[in-house]
Formats: structure tokens, sequence, C-alpha cells
């Protein structure tokens, strides 16, 4: 706040802008950068200059300078909302963003096309860039561009985070398309890392293809909401991906006998019987306009002790889907207050060893607290 002297009157003067304001302003920048590498891969896309080598690793080297000045924002950010949480009357909400953007300022978090753009820059030099039965040139173009406006979505949530919504308007939102796009991308992402693990171990390609083909949307004809669009994709993008991780990965990694149950847990069936691991989403109308959004896996599922803290803000870490990813779902913790600026309510339902159901009740409109 600005100094105020009184001395036979009264001066103020500026102690210069909040950190917290400069860190959004920074961050800001780099949103905009991201919406010009966006427009640049979309027009090279076009033209067909994604076929030429030098022309990608151009690409690869803006993307490597995206990364260290997204990743050094990103920890300014999460020491100036330290800061915040001393004098601020919401500490718990700045000590767990804090807590999340300190784990966001990794590299691949940050910016999540950079590794598959840097894949493709290797294998065009060696002239490999269809070795993957299902993912041909076109296609992990198609997948990297998906992945950039994956990355500006995400900017967009921290920001968002940061300002507690007051830097975002309402805007109209399609739930079912937003939860596809999520789908699909996410698809995509534990093919190739699916892929990675079987490569090596040459596994059959078979069962990791019939197994990313179940994850499904089904949804009644339901309307448009209008709401807070970062915070409405952050909650989406979370529960997708965790759920990813509880399905997924860990029936991947139990495949190739990294991953037991009963040891990760200390209880449930030593054999977790999941031998085609899956997640449904289905969207219907409810009588008094809102919808329902059910997501729905048979993961390894939480015990009730996890369940019961999964997102408490006193509790700076959760057991809740670590599967050697190191995930300490801070991101979790960020959903009450989150569901405060939204008005979207969560209902969450788990079983060792059975998965679980994250059910959304979301408004026409947001609430405004």
């Amino acid at each position: 706040m600005a100094n105020i002297l009184v001395n036979g009157g009264v001066r103020i003067t500026p102690t210069g802008r909040p950190p917290v304001v400069e860190t959004y302003h920074k961050l800001k920048g780099i949103e905009g950068s991201l919406a010009r590498f966006r427009s640049e891969f979309i027009a090279m896309q076009k033209s067909g200059r994604l076929n030429d080598l030098p022309s990608v690793e151009k690409l690869v080297r803006t993307s490597g300078k995206q990364i260290d000045a997204y990743s050094e924002t990103l920890d300014i950010c999460s020491k100036d909302v330290e800061q915040e949480s001393l004098k601020n009357e919401m500490p718990d909400y700045y000590r767990l963003l804090k807590i999340f953007l300190s784990r966001a300022s990794d590299a691949h978090t940050v910016l999540p096309y950079s590794l598959y753009l840097y894949d493709y820059a290797n294998s065009l030099a060696i002239n490999e860039t269809d070795k993957w039965p299902y993912q041909s040139r076109s296609n992990h173009i198609d997948f990297i561009g998906n992945r950039i406006a994956e990355a500006q979505s995400v900017c967009k949530a921290y920001l968002c985070l940061l300002s507690s919504s007051m830097d975002s308007k309402i805007e109209k939102i399609d739930p079912a398309r937003m939860i596809r796009e999520i789908l699909n991308v996410q698809k995509k992402v534990y093919m190739i890392k699916g892929f990675n693990e079987f490569h090596y171990k040459k596994i059959d390609l078979g069962w990791l293809e019939d197994t990313c083909s179940n994850f499904s949307l089904s949804a009644e004809k339901v309307p448009s909401i209008r709401n807070f669009a970062p915070l409405v994709y952050f909650i989406f993008e979370h529960i997708i991906t965790n759920a990813m991780k509880a399905t997924f990965l860990a029936a991947t990694k139990q495949k190739n006998g990294n991953f037991n149950l009963k040891d990760f847990y200390n209880s449930g069936p030593a054999d977790w019987p999941v031998s085609k691991p899956g997640i449904s989403v289905s969207l219907g109308n409810n009588p008094n306009g809102s919808i329902t959004a059910d997501f729905i896996d048979n993961g390894i599922g939480m015990p009730k002790e996890t369940l019961a803290r999964l997102f408490s803000p006193n509790e700076a870490k959760t057991h809740f889907i670590r599967l050697m990813i190191y995930s300490n779902g801070s991101s979790l913790k960020l959903f009450p207050y989150i569901m405060d600026l939204t008005g979207i309510s969560l209902h969450v339902e788990s079983e060792v060893g059975c998965g679980a159901k994250f059910t959304l009740t979301i408004p026409k409109e947001a609430a405004l607290n």
C-alpha cells in the first residue's frame, strides 16, 4: 500500500505495484507469446514447412526460450504469492496456489507440447516420423497443435487463479466440446507414454491400442453454460488427467511389473483386477437448468481416509495417484476456492480397487460471491 505521511498536510507516495501484479503482467506476456507461437505453427502447417527440418528446429529453439521464460515467471510467481499469503484474507488459498505454481514450473507441465515437438524434430532428422503405427506424421503434427492450444488454456487458468477470476469475463461455454477436446488430447498423450513403456520391453501394441479406445463421452443435448472458461477447463482437465493416471497409467505399469496396488495403498487386492482400464464421462440436464457431469473410472480408487482429506487445505500433500509421478495433489486442494467462484458443486465416491466417480453439478450461470 502507498505510504501516507501526515505532517501539516497529507502526502501519499506510491510504493510500487504489488509483486503479484507484476507477476500477473509477466504471465500475461507469456500468454501472448503462446498465441503468437500457435499462429506461427498453424501457418507452417498449412504451408507444408513442418516437413522441413531447419524450420522445425527453429520452432524447437523458440519453444526452449518460452520454457525458460515461463518457468522463471512461475518460480517468481510462487514466491510473490507466498508474500501475499502473509497479508491476504485468504492465506490458505495463496499457500496452496504457491505449492501448485511451484510444481507447475516444471517444463513439461508448463509447455506440454515442447517434448513432443522436440521428439518430432529428432524423428524428422532421421526420417522416422512414421515409425508409430497409430501416429502418422499428419496426426502427430495435429497432436502437437492441440497441445499448444492446451498450453494456452492452462496459462489462462493460471492467470485466472492468480487473480481469483477477477481478470476473466464470464463467457459462453460448450461443456461437451470442452470435455471431448481434453479427452482426445489425453488419449493421445497416454498412447505415446504407453508406447514408450512397451517399446523398450518389446510388448505387443494390441493391448495398448485397444485400451486407449476405452475412454468415452456420452451426452444428452445439454445447453451451453456461462462461466469462467479457464476455471471450468481447470476442473475438467485435472479430473480427467488424474483419472488417466489412476486407470491407464496404473494398468500399464502393472502390466510391466512396476505397480502393485496392495503395496501402493497397504490395502486392497494385490492383483488389481483391471484388464481393460477405462473412463466414461456423461452429461445430463437437471430440472432447474443445471447440468450434471459424471466422470467415472475403473482405476485404482482411493481409501476412505484419503478421500476425506483430498480437498482439505490443511493437508499439503496427499497419497492420491502418486504412481511414481510425484503428483502432490495441490490442484485438487484449490477446488473448494474454484467452486466458490464458478458455483459448481462436486461429489466424489471411491473405493480401493474399484475406481472413482466425480460428479459435477454445473449451473447455467457462474455464482459471483
